[in-house]
């Protein structure tokens, strides 16, 4: 279902981006856009629900499956919160200026630190 799927278990951490504003990030030749990592249990209703809460058509960009979202999410958020890529986004949380290949690595770091 998803390209660029992770892992193994039952829940997810999941990487998703305005489509809209990755394609000004292209045509711009940005490094980073703003991307939202978050968890969830149910990755389909997850995206629905974030959907329908703005204007912009939301993309999945990665979806990691394990057995402790909490902690994968946590590490994440804090490797890119120390790197300075925190977005203060009124009424959001769980956004930074990042990209997909920079999360991916991220992850692979916390497997093989696991």
């Amino acid at each position: 279902m998803w390209l660029n799927r992770f892992g193994i278990g039952s829940e997810y951490v999941y990487v998703i981006y305005s489509s809209d504003v990755r394609m000004e990030s292209v045509i711009n030749n940005f490094e980073f856009f703003p991307i939202k990592v978050g968890k969830t249990k149910n990755i389909t209703r997850r995206v629905e629900q974030l959907s329908e809460s703005g204007p912009n058509t939301l993309t999945i960009g990665a979806v990691f499956c394990t057995d402790n979202s909490t902690q994968l999410e946590k590490y994440i958020h804090v490797k890119l919160t120390d790197s300075g890529q925190y977005l203060e986004i009124p009424g959001r949380r769980e956004w930074f200026r990042s990209n997909i290949s920079q999360v991916i690595s991220h992850y692979q770091s916390y497997i093989k630190e696991g």
